[in-house]
């Protein structure tokens, strides 16, 4: 909680709550300190995989992973007014993920990650094509950090999802402070 108290301090501008493998039932408590924590910091929280709890913790939407469901199934569950984003890792998944009407799209792993061990990045030359031609908002996930910020923002990409490059810093403040100035300085 404290750790997510000082990304919000440095800059961060969203927080995605993922537990993979972890089901609904057991992550609720932590869901809901958590939920309740970014209300409290006016921090917007997507959660992961799963659109029945986004709705019931009143987060601003929900994030699939590429076996995690429909899009239309999880607007459908969720609502009219919340947002639906999807992982992908190449052309192919960003365009369907757009025609299914997703609001946004998670594009990776630009670059190798411990988050996905085993995972080919997809690198930036597919990234700078999604940015060209999305009608959607991108992130760029997977391997992200202060030390390539900087080549992804002069791609063009201005959103980025981290997770170590905040979480395991001994200073996430300074951590998320430099990242987004980073992605500032194009």
């Amino acid at each position: 909680m404290e750790l997510l108290r000082r990304a919000a301090a440095g800059g961060v501008t969203l927080f995605q709550l993922r537990a993979k493998g972890i089901s609904e039932e057991e992550l609720l408590p932590r869901a809901e300190r958590l939920a309740s924590l970014c209300a409290e910091i006016s921090l917007p929280l997507i959660i992961n995989d799963h659109p029945r709890l986004a709705r019931r913790l009143g987060a601003v939407g929900v994030h699939l992973g590429q076996a995690d469901g429909s899009v239309a199934v999880a607007r459908e569950v969720m609502g009219p007014g919340f947002v639906v984003g999807r992982s992908t890792h190449n052309i192919s998944e960003v365009s369907e993920a757009v025609r299914q009407g997703a609001d946004y799209i998670a594009l990776g792993s630009i670059y190798p990650t411990a988050s996905k061990p085993g995972v080919k990045p997809c690198g930036t030359g597919v990234l700078r094509q999604v940015l060209a031609e999305s009608r959607v908002p991108v992130f760029a996930i997977g391997g992200v950090n202060a030390s390539n910020a900087a080549e992804l923002a002069a791609l063009g990409a201005r959103r980025v999802a981290v997770i170590s490059a905040i979480w395991d810093a001994p200073d996430p403040v300074a951590a998320a402070t430099e990242l987004m100035s980073k992605l500032r300085e194009n």
